[in-house]
């Protein structure tokens, strides 16, 4: 087993514009990116044919009479028809026109002085929703304390709870939570008295929850030095950039440290598990930054043309291996953990690798490596499940 250690501060090289549930093409990325900027929302001037903008020309539309208040709790009304309807059809155009109708709500109030703040409430409030139902939880923050600016009320406070708790901001949402305890405490109101409880059942549910991660954090090698704070704090950073954890899949080898860290750039630092499936055989490169590519990964394990103790006909080089990354899922039907693997390419980066919607990472990152002129590698794809890429 050889054990390196990685060079961090690369450049990236690619730039993913646009994350969504899978990978887009550079045409769809542009596509989206000429769309947004159509949006009158994001624009910054007057494009010289307002007529063949669809957003514009629905605005055009949108003559209404009456006061601004009144315009915005029309359009609002117009905004939960659309998701009304979007929560039977699923049709993902009722809910852009959804959140199209409460942009412009809550852009025809948010500078008027005449309007309620109620009302302005009840506009964030809205669009929060929103947010929520699309899995846009840092947007849903800043709406909910925007309609909190408006009116302080404990409905919108458990709202942001929520919102923290779907970004597994545990601390943040604990935080709001002992806030408002400590307010109603101040103020003898039964009303109030009576929301306390339901504070006080929020925050057992959640610390519950968090005294269970912790637990699971415990198991896994890279997060078992660590303070529960640290652990909570590291976890909050991972899924933030949605990398998702599952319980290891295998050791880190005696006397090694296995840590994943931030750096001074807010790069993620991870050890990776090189298995050579073909002889039982592995690698342990102890620190690998985000944005390292896969073909970086094999510039170390073969430099120099080292040749690997294990590979007595020289199959494995740069050349000739192809890397996979190894997961596992619970089968429901066998009730036991069985292992895949997905694909990778040496352009590849380990971030992007990472926070793939198919990608679990089982402690820290595991690749596999298989030359592809060894007759193991038939065998490996004959045998093993091999997830398609998308």
């Amino acid at each position: 087993m050889t054990m390196t250690t990685f060079p961090s501060g690369k450049k990236c090289k690619n730039l993913n514009l646009i994350k969504i549930f899978r990978k887009m093409t550079e045409e769809e990325i542009k596509k989206e990116l000429e769309e947004f900027q159509s949006h009158p929302l994001f624009m910054t001037e007057m494009p010289e044919n307002p007529q063949d903008n669809i957003y514009l020309a629905s605005l055009q539309s949108l003559q209404y009479e009456g006061n601004p208040a009144d315009v915005s709790n029309e359009l609002m009304e117009k905004s939960q028809v659309s998701l009304n309807k979007y929560k039977s059809t699923k049709n993902f155009e009722d809910l852009k026109e959804s959140m199209f109708y409460i942009c412009n709500a809550i852009d025809h109030v948010k500078n008027d002085s005449t309007v309620p703040d109620g009302l302005k409430y009840d506009l964030y409030a809205h669009r929060t929703k929103i947010q929520l139902m699309v899995k846009n939880y840092g947007y849903a923050v800043d709406d909910i304390k925007s309609a909190l600016f408006y009116l302080d009320n404990n409905d919108g406070y458990f709202t942001l709870i929520e919102c923290y708790v779907a970004q597994e901001s545990y601390e943040k949402a604990l935080k709001v939570i002992d806030t408002r305890m400590k307010k109603i405490k101040e103020i003898e109101i039964p009303e109030e008295q009576a929301q306390y409880k339901l504070f006080e059942i929020e925050k057992a549910k959640i610390l519950k929850y968090v005294e269970e991660l912790e637990g699971r954090l415990e198991k896994m090698e890279t997060f078992k030095n660590l303070e529960n704070k640290e652990k909570l704090k590291l976890y909050d950073i991972l899924t933030k950039r949605g990398i998702r954890l599952k319980p290891q899949l295998h050791k880190v080898p005696a006397n090694v440290e296995a840590n994943i860290y931030l750096d001074e750039e807010r790069l993620i630092h991870f050890p990776i598990l090189i298995v050579y499936e073909e002889f039982n055989g592995t690698d342990y490169i102890q620190d690998v930054d985000e944005n390292s590519l896969v073909s970086d990964i094999f510039e170390i394990l073969f430099l120099n043309n080292n040749k690997l103790p294990w590979d007595k006909e020289n199959k494995y080089n740069m050349n000739t291996c192809a890397a996979y990354y190894e997961l596992s899922k619970f089968d429901s039907v066998l009730q036991r953990e069985n292992n895949y693997y997905y694909p990778l390419r040496n352009d590849d980066k380990l971030i992007d690798v990472l926070t793939n919607k198919n990608i679990f990472m089982s402690g820290f990152p595991v690749i596999v490596i298989i030359s592809q002129i060894s007759n193991f590698f038939h065998h490996f794809l004959k045998n093993k499940v091999i997830l398609k890429r998308k």
